[in-house]
């Protein structure tokens, strides 16, 4: 079925293209494949008959046109792989694109991209001749360098560790240059194709190659730099050890005296230092908050509380500074109201510091020093 489908397919693709596709949810992996060789065959034949090219090549002693300064008008076939690869709902269809496509590198696309560069190359030829003479190249093809840079420095850099082949690269390496600096891609094509080869020779070459053409391009550049920033290092030495040099010498040339100056002592500053908050450095939150009884130094002691008449922060300072925090009543001026208490200090002063630190770090509360708490002796 898949090869009478094939037949009429070379002749109404546009026709039969849609019921290939559907087809391929039915058949086999064994007529999948067959079927993706069958649009190879039908792609080979509408490239054969695509005219309107710049010149034409010879795959397999079929001839093709080739468009050399434009893109390539796509084929009906191609078109529809590309419908197949993104219609998600046909997985079959997709592999079937894919392994088609696969065909057409194969068979023509690989050696059609490497023909067109050929003629290229040969374009750019003709038009060096016809406008020059001769034509120029920074190397002559064929004749290794002998200089030090790409004779000696370049080669033994780039074979080092598979010395054996540093001969090979030398000889190459002036052609390999002339071609990258033509056409880069043409280079590249052939190196990949060197390190795919099943020739573990020709795979180390190609590498090696490739290292070699690297650096003639850009080691030159990296000994340039190197060697300007080792001369602004050295000159920037010099001028400090001068420096320094002169520096001495006027020291030394310094008259010297009989007696011994004694500095003044400076006096001491009678400004007040400015006072630490001992809050700030503790970790928050805290479970409990505020001086216990163990901290006080004479009896009775006073414990000043501190208050937020602020109900609404509770929750904002259980959350951030101290748990134990708690709702009240408390009497102020004769009058009786709810308030939060945070904590108790041993003294004013340290009530004074926390209520400074509270407000610091919370602009929207207003905290109160109640008044103390007094703790006779324990008995």
């Amino acid at each position: 079925m898949i090869s009478a489908l094939g037949r009429q397919a070379q002749q109404n693709f546009s026709e039969l293209e849609p019921h290939l596709q559907e087809l391929t949810k039915q058949i086999s992996r064994t007529e999948r494949d067959n079927l993706a060789k069958i649009l190879g065959e039908i792609y080979l034949n509408q490239r054969h008959i695509l005219e309107g090219g710049d010149a034409s090549i010879e795959v397999e002693g079929k001839k093709y046109d080739v468009w050399l300064h434009s893109d390539r008008p796509i084929t009906d076939v191609e078109k529809s792989m590309a419908q197949w690869l993104k219609d998600d709902y046909n997985a079959m269809g997709q592999q079937v694109a894919v392994y088609a496509s696969t065909i057409f590198a194969n068979k023509l696309d690989r050696e059609e991209s490497y023909k067109i560069k050929e003629l290229k190359q040969e374009l750019s030829k003709s038009k060096d001749k016809v406008s020059n003479g001769t034509y120029a190249l920074p190397i002559q093809p064929g004749l290794p360098p002998q200089d030090w840079y790409l004779g000696k420095l370049v080669p033994s850099l780039a074979t080092r560790g598979l010395e054996k082949y540093r001969t090979s690269v030398r000889n190459i390496l002036p052609e390999g240059i002339r071609q990258s600096e033509n056409d880069s891609e043409s280079v590249n094509f052939v190196l990949t194709r060197w390190r795919t080869s099943s020739d573990s020779q020709l795979k180390n070459l190609s590498s090696r190659l490739n290292i070699a053409i690297w650096l003639a391009k850009y080691l030159k550049f990296i000994i340039a730099g190197s060697i300007l920033l080792f001369s602004s290092w050295t000159i920037s030495e010099v001028g400090e050890i001068k420096a320094r040099t002169a520096r001495q010498d006027t020291e030394v040339s310094r008259p010297s005296s009989s007696s011994t100056t004694t500095k003044p002592r400076p006096e001491p500053s009678n400004k007040p230092q400015p006072q630490i908050n001992p809050f700030v450095n503790l970790r928050y939150p805290q479970s409990v908050c505020g001086d216990s009884i163990e901290m006080a130094e004479s009896y009775p002691v006073e414990f000043f509380p501190v208050y937020s008449p602020q109900l609404n922060s509770i929750n904002l300072i259980r959350g951030r500074y101290c748990r134990d925090a708690l709702e009240m009543t408390r009497d102020k001026n004769g009058i009786t109201f709810r308030s939060v208490q945070i904590a108790s200090f041993v003294s004013l002063e340290r009530a004074q510091l926390f209520k400074e630190f509270i407000e610091a770090r919370e602009p929207g509360i207003n905290l109160e020093i109640g008044e103390p708490t007094v703790v006779p002796r324990p008995q």
